[in-house]
């Protein structure tokens, strides 16, 4: 069975919102207080990431959310999302597997992206791709700025 454009938005939804699950739980019983904070902070721009998943899935015309892609099946995404190390002690650690996951992602909708036989649709993800690699440029700057803390 093909995949369509909407189920594989919220395959990707669902990722990040289980993942800021792992983050709000791995927060809640971290000792070191700047690793709780990158934790809350992950855990929010995760819902973030969602948030905007779910305003481009809103906001998508029928025909895009309804296109079905024979050679996407399965969870191509989950991969990248479980480069998360939630268990990591170091924040670093933890920002660079953040920003590793976002790359993948950015890298594999643009493979989708060129699976896509209407422009509509190659667009879309596209733009996804572009949304996660503005998030990635909006974490470093954050991470610098925690950094000065």
């Amino acid at each position: 069975m093909a995949d369509t454009v909407n189920s594989m938005i919220e395959q990707i939804r669902g990722l990040h919102a289980d993942l800021a699950e792992r983050l709000r739980l791995a927060a809640a019983t971290a000792e070191n207080e700047r690793l709780r904070l990158v934790l809350s902070y992950l855990e929010e721009r995760e819902r973030h990431v969602d948030d905007a998943l779910e305003q481009y899935q809103s906001s998508a015309p029928r025909s895009v959310l309804g296109t079905a892609f024979k050679t996407v099946q399965g969870a191509p995404f989950k991969q990248c999302v479980d480069m998360v190390r939630v268990d990591a002690d170091d924040p670093d650690d933890m920002f660079n597997s953040v920003l590793e996951m976002d790359k993948c992602l950015s890298a594999k909708l643009r493979l989708v992206s060129e699976d896509a036989l209407n422009d509509d649709v190659r667009g879309f993800f596209v733009e996804l791709a572009e949304m996660i690699d503005r998030e990635k440029k909006q974490t470093v700057r954050d991470a610098i700025e925690m950094e000065d803390l």
